[in-house]
């Protein structure tokens, strides 16, 4: 799931990672990944563990989910090529953007990309993943 936002006047990237890692902070779906079950410790010191439990199955562990209390968010920022049509350059931001698949055994499952196509104009593009 995707969603774009085009922000007019100048803009501080600082201030717009921070406020997104405050959204990513508050709400747990967003800290949440699905780790290889093989692959987990006993103990993960960084993450609560949950189980979820079929109730027809006794014990049968359906999945695990994994909250990463210290999940970031980083934007990942890029400017407009010179001489780039806008349109042009939006689109093909957009299709790489998407394009990337996410890692279910890392949170956040969410991306933000961040491109300048003028000094007073970005457009932000947060990238959800659908399990979330």
């Amino acid at each position: 799931l995707s969603l774009g936002l085009y922000l007019d006047g100048s803009l501080d990237a600082q201030a717009l990672e921070l406020a997104l890692n405050d959204i990513v902070d508050r709400h747990e779906p967003l800290r949440t990944c699905f780790p290889d079950p093989y692959a987990l410790k006993p103990r993960e010191e960084a993450a609560v563990m949950r189980r979820l439990r079929d109730p027809d199955v006794l014990g049968r562990v359906l999945f695990e989910l994994r909250i990463d209390s210290d999940a970031r968010l980083a934007i990942e920022t890029r400017a407009a090529a010179p001489g780039q049509d806008e349109s042009e350059a939006v689109r093909d931001f957009v299709r790489e953007a998407t394009a990337v698949p996410f890692r279910y055994d890392r949170a956040p499952l969410m991306r933000a990309s961040l491109m300048a196509l003028r000094p007073d104009r970005h457009l932000l593009l947060l990238v959800v993943d659908h399990l979330v």
